[in-house]
């Protein structure tokens, strides 16, 4: 587990530094994790993240001139990893909504049963 913590520090360093270089508020980042608490802070962060990554893709492509550009370099990677994250998603989803089919009893009708002639 210590591996596993000095990973999430690393990120919680590296992503409060981003953020406070970019001026990010702390009631914004408190009003982001109260939704989280209310729908769930998996669903929310990935659901999230993926819109304004999608959107500032989307500005940044619009903008962008250069034909080598960092920026699109990283956007291409990120854009690939939230993709990911949605196909495991549905996958995820649709696995189980196929799997508690499966354990469903099925039921016959009343006639079929023997209570209905």
């Amino acid at each position: 587990m210590p591996a596993e913590t000095s990973i999430y520090a690393q990120a919680l360093q590296a992503i409060g530094e981003t953020a406070q270089a970019y001026e990010v508020r702390d009631d914004t980042v408190a009003r982001y994790r109260a939704r989280m608490r209310e729908s769930g802070p998996l669903g929310y962060a990935e659901g999230g993240m993926s819109a304004l990554i999608v959107q500032t893709a989307t500005e940044h492509r619009r903008d962008c001139r250069r034909p080598d550009c960092r920026t699109c370099g990283n956007l291409r990677e990120v854009l690939a990893v939230a993709l990911a994250g949605a196909r495991e998603l549905v996958d995820h989803e649709i696995a189980s909504m196929v799997d508690s089919n499966r354990r469903r009893p099925r039921l016959l009708p009343k006639w079929r049963r023997g209570g209905v002639r």
